[in-house]
């Protein structure tokens, strides 16, 4: 059974959209997966492993 989404005689053809949406969410996410990125930080700060005052070193 051959799968093709945009031929008009699939049973799949009114779903062919969702199909690209998922492809393209799905490459969105690998991109960002593979490069380190983030995908949703709305905030500048950043995280310190010290925690607040550990500026300087006894």
């Amino acid at each position: 059974m051959k799968l093709n989404f945009f031929n008009r005689a699939s049973p799949y053809y009114p779903f062919r959209w969702y199909v690209v949406f998922l492809l393209a969410l799905t490459a969105l996410m690998a991109f960002h997966d593979l490069t380190g990125r983030r995908m949703l930080s709305f905030s500048r700060d950043e995280w310190n492993a010290g925690g607040p005052g550990n500026h300087y070193h006894k």
